[in-house]
């Protein structure tokens, strides 16, 4: 995404309906445990989650997320 970011050189939106049991947020990030349905996750502790994702996003350009 940081590649993407730097050619188009715009903010980047990024918006997210539900998160998929099968993320690669849930299977390579034990320290953020999930709820997990046959159809959707959600992360335990979301504020945790946020402040965490935030920071890993600084390098894309993002400047607005959106999570339905």
């Amino acid at each position: 995404m940081a590649a993407i970011q730097k050619q188009l050189n715009v903010p980047i939106v990024m918006h997210n309906r539900q998160w998929s049991t099968h993320s690669d947020y849930i299977k390579n990030l034990p320290q953020f445990p999930w709820y997990i349905s046959q159809k959707a996750a959600v992360m335990h502790d979301p504020e945790a989650f946020f402040r965490w994702f935030f920071q890993q996003q600084e390098g894309w350009g993002l400047k607005m997320y959106e999570q339905d």
